[in-house]
């Protein structure tokens, strides 16, 4: 029992749906397709599935057919109800409406020590939720995933490909993977413009090599952020010429030619070294146990903040603009590890290029207004220059760390860092010291998802606000963010953006601050459209 391509028409039409591109909704429409999912899934009485984003219910009912005992997760409130309907005689299966991004998987696979996951994943989730499902879902043994043909490759890919990347490595590590079969685009409800591949992965009774997870993925991060350095440049400031040597890979290589035993070794060697003399490895996550009186190093995240709404209502004497506006941290974030006996500020991660590691990096100038002496490495998931508040939610994490609570001088630091000190979501006034936190809406429980374009631009904030000083009064007031305007006379590129964005998504972006972020709410499937831009769809925390 499965739904053909009509009868999905059908359901749709008459419960007044249509497939939402915020959820990247493809639906399979073809029976035969769906049966051979539902075979290569390898499951049958006994076994226990999680179907992610089931949708109407087509792979479901083939699933339940085959006797295992089916746990459907679906997203969209208003497919849910159809599912629940169309599987309603099916014993063996559960609906479950929530997000697989926000999952309390513990609770949800109570019922049995072992389980597969059969998922057809979106572009924007396929590559996190795959990786998150191995590094913190051990009960997830097997992984049946319909994902697009180049994000397929990147999760099978050897080292040498062009596909080869971090998540390549992440999979290596946890598990073996293999594509065992391609779908047509002619298959789906609406019919996307690329093909898919079905990709399955089996996780290792133990993971493929001995070096301590977090300290090699530190690393692996650093090389592939800019992947097409050699590693002693890549990796310049954590390894040495020794360690090369005693691991037995060749610096001038460069991190895609490095298979995971390579790393493993590499990560070793390093390891090694720091245990006899200290060079300042940006370790993420370093194990409590290993942290000796000696070398006390603290794990600190610093969470982005997003300026959702913002209006400018004066100007101090000394020139500084008041604001009036509604922040809320995000989901994304950086990671700090801060060595209370060490020195100095080094960066990695996939925006490092561009951040400051001087007296000018709002890290330093927080350890000064703290009065702290401490060596800080910052893994840069955050994209840099996007308004996005990067450089002040570091500054405030070292602050936080520090046990610093005066909101007014933290102020005087940078804009945004008592805002990110407070976190949450909040209402911001004065020049950003005054940080009055919003209450959440009991009427209104679903969290808050955007989607973040950071378009390759810089826009300077002061001089957006020059520019907005300078525009009359009708073009100064808008309904949600005064400074797009003037961002836009800064920087007439913006406008360009935003056209694009709104082709791509169908509805129109809001800028961030003072630019150059676009954001929408919900999630969208824009990234292949807006591929010469930073696309992130994250949450608010």
């Amino acid at each position: 029992m499965t739904l053909t391509r009509s009868q999905t028409s059908e359901l749709l039409a008459r419960h007044g749906l249509a497939p939402r591109r915020t959820f990247g909704q493809n639906f399979v429409v073809e029976p035969e397709t769906v049966r051979r999912i539902a075979t290569l899934a390898r499951v049958g009485t006994g076994d226990h599935v999680v179907e992610i984003g089931a949708g109407l219910g087509a792979l479901t009912m083939a699933l339940a057919e085959t006797g295992a005992q089916v746990v459907a997760v679906e997203i969209d409130s208003g497919l849910v109800e159809v599912l629940r309907e169309n599987v309603a005689s099916l014993a063996n299966v559960r609906v479950v409406h929530d997000d697989a991004m926000r999952l309390d998987w513990n609770v949800l696979l109570a019922d049995a020590p072992r389980w597969t996951v059969v998922a057809n994943l979106p572009y924007n989730v396929a590559t996190p939720l795959v990786a998150d499902l191995l590094d913190q879902v051990a009960q997830v043994q097997r992984l049946l995933v319909m994902v697009q043909k180049e994000v397929a490759q990147r999760l099978v890919a050897q080292p040498g490909s062009d596909a080869f990347g971090a998540v390549s490595v992440k999979v290596g590590y946890w598990a073996t993977a293999r594509i065992v079969g391609e779908v047509s685009s002619a298959v789906f409800l609406p019919r996307p413009r690329v093909s898919s591949s079905l990709v399955e992965i089996t996780r290792r009774d133990q993971p493929a090599v001995s070096a301590p997870f977090a300290d090699m993925f530190a690393l692996i991060r650093q090389g592939f952020a800019t992947r097409r350095k050699m590693l002693r440049r890549a990796l310049d400031g954590v390894a040495v010429n020794e360690d090369f040597v005693a691991a037995n890979v060749d610096p001038q290589a460069r991190a895609e030619q490095l298979a995971i035993d390579d790393w493993s070794r590499l990560t070793l060697a390093i390891n090694s070294t720091r245990a006899h003399q200290r060079h300042g490895l940006p370790m993420t996550g370093l194990p409590k146990d290993s942290a000796s009186e000696t070398q006390p190093i603290s794990v600190v995240t610093a969470p982005a903040k997003l300026t959702l709404s913002l209006h400018v209502v004066g100007v101090r004497n000394d020139g500084f603009h008041l604001i009036d506006a509604e922040m809320t941290t995000l989901a994304l974030c950086d990671t700090l590890q801060i060595d209370a006996q060490g020195t100095g500020i080094s960066v990695s991660g996939p925006f490092a290029d561009g951040v400051p590691t001087s007296a000018d990096n709002l890290v330093a100038r927080a350890l000064q207004l703290a009065q702290r002496d401490a060596g800080v490495h910052i893994d840069k998931q955050i994209p840099n220059g996007g308004v996005l508040g990067g450089g002040s939610a570091d500054a405030a994490a070292v602050l936080r760390w520090a046990g610093f609570t005066d909101l007014v001088a933290a102020s005087r630091v940078g804009a945004d860092i008592a805002f990110c000190m407070v976190g949450g979501r909040a209402r911001v006034r004065g020049i950003g010291e005054v940080v009055e936190p919003v209450a959440p809406d009991p009427g209104n429980s679903e969290p808050l998802v955007v989607t973040l374009i950071v378009p390759p631009l810089f826009v300077s904030t002061p001089a957006v606000y020059r520019a907005w000083d300078e525009l009359a009064v009708p073009a100064q007031r808008a309904a949600i963010n005064d400074l797009e305007a003037a961002a836009i006379v800064v920087e007439p590129r913006l406008a360009l953006w935003r056209d694009r964005i709104r082709e791509a998504a169908g509805v129109a972006p809001t800028l961030a601050g003072s630019g150059a972020t676009w954001f929408l709410r919900g999630r969208y499937e824009i990234a292949e459209a807006l591929a010469d831009a930073t696309v992130i769809v994250t949450r608010a925390d």
